[in-house]
């Protein structure tokens, strides 16, 4: 890893992000003051990348846990496989996961804490696959796979997610993979309806254009209605938000 990473992990206080941890980003923090990091592109990357922060986190901090739950949790997700067969969507769902927990963890050592635990990381884990794939709480299949997560006895048991035989596109854009069933997925103009311009706080993005926003990784949603009307097996689209209309 590259020098600036490794003296940014001997202050658990800091903050720091998963793609630092990706080799292809070694040399890439040694004079910048804002790296603009390389992202992951597969899930081989992601565990590699994992790997690399528990291994600098137990030679600098032997008795922080914290990269032990982060790797239990995502073995038992099988590395975000709820997200489908598309490596991108999974690195994503990981990326954003893995930040979310390293950052409340920097907060908890800011107050003397202990890091988060193994069912406290797990709820972070429903939470981002809640934000990232609302069609599964649409369609009742997160609902499912929290019921059948492992039970906290000490005992590794079959992720939740292997079970699950419908993948497909959610807001993460994941592709359906070979064999399962499709979820449907609001799309206008080529683009994925905006979950956020749906919801009741309403969308914080940077605005492109009319009724089309990015996210910070750049990729762009159409603002229209998400509401699925299940009986005839539509998306309202709509030029209206969900909430306050359906």
């Amino acid at each position: 890893m590259g020098e600036k990473t490794i003296l940014t992990m001997h202050d658990r206080r800091n903050i720091v992000k998963l793609a630092m941890f990706y080799k292809a980003n070694a040399g890439r923090d040694k004079k910048e003051e804002k790296t603009e990091w390389e992202q992951p592109s597969e899930v081989r990357h992601l565990q590699e990348a994992v790997l690399n922060y528990v291994a600098i986190l137990r030679q600098l901090w032997p008795y922080d846990f914290a990269g032990l739950v982060i790797t239990r949790v995502l073995v038992e997700e099988k590395w975000g496989e709820i997200a489908g067969g598309d490596d991108k969507a999974r690195v994503k769902l990981v990326s954003k996961f893995f930040d979310e927990v390293v950052k409340e963890n920097s907060g908890r050592a800011v107050r003397d804490q202990p890091p988060l635990e193994h069912d406290e990381v797990r709820k972070k884990w429903n939470r981002t696959v809640e934000d990232m794939f609302p069609n599964l709480t649409v369609l009742g299949l997160l609902a499912k796979a929290k019921a059948q997560q492992p039970a906290q006895n000490g005992q590794q048991r079959s992720s939740a997610s292997s079970s699950l035989k419908t993948r497909g596109r959610g807001r993460g854009g994941a592709a359906p993979g070979a064999g399962t069933v499709a979820r449907q997925t609001a799309m206008l103009g080529g683009l994925s309806v905006c979950y956020a311009y749906n919801s009741a706080a309403g969308c914080q993005r940077t605005a492109v254009k009319p009724n089309v926003c990015k996210d910070a990784a750049g990729n762009h949603y159409a603002h229209a209605c998400n509401w699925l009307d299940k009986a005839a097996g539509k998306f309202c689209l709509q030029a209206h938000a969900r909430h306050g209309n359906h």
